[in-house]
């Protein structure tokens, strides 16, 4: 009788170890799984144009730095927190006349222009051809007219025509100086996907 006891005793232990294993792997495996990993980049595409539409500087393109803030904005207004401040979609670019390297913890423009300002995309484009995957597209144009004489060497993606919340932030190498008649097309896309 006490030997099927310790049998039993014995069989419960192991079968109970096994239980613990096998939900601690479970648990591994689902930490792991490539859907809970999700991923945002963006790039800056720069055209300058003369007059006529002619290019007058090679095509520039330049991988952006996604902000603390800008994804304490996306949570916000995912899960209708408080992180952010008055957040609201982000269709504003913004253009800049200082080329400090840009950090996560930057919330603005290291200098903004205060002579060309924040051009907005009321009607942001989005590519849903991929399950899983979203693009948006953003596109801002920088006039001669109203933003000439100046070199421009960042831009930022904000949610207001002025102070507001930055997304993201890049910076431009060669600078673009407008002409008055010349433009600046910003096209800023950024991805968002599982990966």
């Amino acid at each position: 009788m006490n030997s099927k006891k310790q049998v039993l005793g014995i069989s419960s232990s192991v079968i109970l170890s096994l239980l613990i294993i096998t939900v601690a792997l479970n648990f591994q495996s689902l930490e792991t799984q490539p859907s809970d990993i999700a991923k945002l980049s963006g790039w800056f595409i720069l055209e300058h144009r003369d007059i006529d539409g002619n290019l007058v500087t090679p095509i520039q393109v330049h991988k952006n730095l996604i902000t603390n803030e800008g994804m304490e904005c996306i949570a916000d207004l995912v899960f209708a927190t408080t992180d952010c401040t008055a957040e609201a979609k982000f269709s504003y670019v913004a253009v800049g006349l200082t080329n400090t390297s840009p950090v996560d913890g930057d919330t603005a423009l290291n200098s903004e222009s205060g002579t060309c300002s924040r051009v907005q995309d009321a009607t942001v484009d989005v590519d849903a051809a991929v399950t899983g995957q979203r693009n948006y597209t953003l596109i801002s144009v920088f006039s001669g007219a109203n933003c000439e004489g100046e070199a421009y060497v960042e831009g930022g993606i904000f949610d207001a025509s002025s102070s507001g919340n930055m997304l993201a932030t890049a910076i431009f190498s060669p600078s673009v100086t407008l002409s008055s008649g010349e433009t600046l097309t910003i096209t800023y896309n950024v991805t968002a996907k599982n990966t």
